[in-house]
Order: structure tokens, then sequence, then C-alpha cells
């Protein structure tokens, strides 16, 4: 039995992944969407619960169920691990929204959601899953493609992709009327500032990665 667990879950999940590998055979790449791929049947998207939330609040998780569904060739499914009652205590975001949320994976995208208590459950049935899709494993692994993006995708991918720069925050920028196009953005990030809720901080690691010389990279 095996299971391909993305590089970045593998890094942020070491235990997990220990407690795997004494019973799986595991591989360790980067996966474009997705954190284990099991017996290259199922793509499973891993979240803590004030992950899952957080990712509601900022639109992540709609990114993430559009590359979800892009992907052909294997099921999909999303897992929740750790007691929902973590929301109230620890999140403004009232319960029957999360619910709402759910139900519109389910019933909406089609997408099956599992929730389990801790990591001791999840491993179990990433164990249980890999062994009982064993005996219908394919071949050849499914083909996980990025679908092509738009150009707006793009712009917004570009700023998210900047130290302090939230999807949510990037859609105020866009909106702020503080910059006419991306390259007006590069030029004068400084105007960041005049933004609500962005302070100096914010700005200057902006700055330091949009003039970061490209000559240190390749000198490693």
């Amino acid at each position: 039995m095996s299971v391909v667990v993305d590089s970045r879950e593998a890094s942020s999940h070491k235990r997990m992944v220990e407690m795997l590998s004494r019973r799986l055979e595991v591989k360790v790449k980067f996966l474009p969407v997705g954190d284990y791929l099991l017996s290259n049947k199922l793509l499973v998207e891993h979240k803590d619960v004030l992950g899952f939330v957080n990712d509601m609040r900022s639109g992540r998780l709609r990114e993430q169920v559009r590359l979800l569904k892009s992907v052909d060739g294997c099921d999909k499914c999303i897992l929740i691990e750790g007691w929902l009652g973590l929301i109230q205590r620890f999140s403004r975001i009232k319960p029957s929204a999360v619910a709402r949320c759910i139900d519109t994976l389910i019933f909406h995208y089609g997408i099956p959601v599992i929730q389990l208590p801790n990591k001791e459950w999840t491993v179990e049935w990433l164990v249980a899953k890999a062994i009982s899709l064993e005996e219908a494993r394919v071949k050849r692994p499914p083909v996980i493609q990025r679908p092509k993006r738009t150009v707006k995708e793009v712009v917004l991918s570009v700023l998210q992709s900047l130290p302090g720069i939230s999807s949510e925050r990037s859609i105020k920028i866009v909106k702020s009327g503080l910059f006419k196009d991306l390259q007006d953005f590069v030029m004068h990030p400084g105007r960041l500032i005049h933004l609500k809720g962005v302070g100096e901080k914010t700005v200057k690691s902006v700055e330091e990665a949009l003039r970061y010389p490209w000559k240190n990279i390749l000198e490693g």
C-alpha cells in the first residue's frame, strides 16, 4: 500500500508522516493540489478545524475546491481534523456558516467531507482507506494539473505571493484605487501604507521582495 504526501504537508506534519511510514510505503513529493494521494485513487485535502475556518473566511477554500475539481483520474475528499466546538471558542464565525459550507462542499461540489477528532484517528483512516483502495489501484497515477488561469487570477496570485498579502487583502489592494495595474504596484509599492490595516513592516517586506537582486538567488 502506498501514499504520496505533499512535501509542504510532510514538512509541517512530521509526526503523521512518521506514523504512516510504519504501516505504508510513503513517498514525499510536491503535489499541486491536495495533501495525500492514496494508492493513486483518492486525493485528500487535510485541514485542522481552525485552518478550515480561516480558509473559509479568506476565500482560499474556494480556490482549493476549484483545483480539486480540476483533477481527473481519482476521487477527492476533504478531511477536517479536530473538534468542531473549537470554532465557537476561538472564532467569531457562526456554526451555521460552517455547517452551510460543509453542506455546499458535499451536495453542490460533490466533494465528501470526513471529520475526525485527532491525528491518531487521521492516520488510522488514511491507512485503512489506502488498504481498501489497494485492490482497485490504478497502474498509472492521475495527472494533476492546474487549470489555465485567467489574467485576473494571475494578477491576484502574484499579489498573494508577496509577504503579508492575503487573498482578502489582495482584493482590497485592487479595489483601493492606489494602483492602476500590477506594473504600477511593482513600481510604487510604498503606496500600500495608505491601505487600511497595512503597516510599515508589511510595506518594507513587500519592497524587499520586489527589490531583491536576482543575482543573489543564482549565487545561492
